[in-house]
């Protein structure tokens, strides 16, 4: 479980420095509603795969979106790209 989040934080902040440049907050969260929506796909298979209510699969996928966006303001805040040398 540990090395699934580990990969998954790997994999946000690598995709993320492609644009970091350019990027204002808005674009963090529109980037960690996405890969929210990308990343909770999980919970709504399990719905389909595993009998479990539907109040179960919905707030795993909304929590999912919600941890996704809080990921993606902090990354905007932490991650400051280098200065291009020109």
């Amino acid at each position: 479980m540990l090395g699934a989040q580990l990969l998954f934080a790997i994999t946000f902040v690598l995709l993320w420095t492609r644009w970091a440049e350019t990027a204002r907050l808005g674009c963090a969260m529109g980037y960690g509603l996405l890969m929210g929506l990308f990343s909770g796909v999980w919970a709504i298979i399990m719905y389909v795969v595993i009998p479990m209510p539907c109040s179960i699969a919905c707030k795993w996928f909304l929590a999912g979106i919600a941890q996704t966006i809080l990921l993606g303001i902090v990354t905007f805040y932490v991650y400051k790209p280098k200065a291009s040398a020109t």
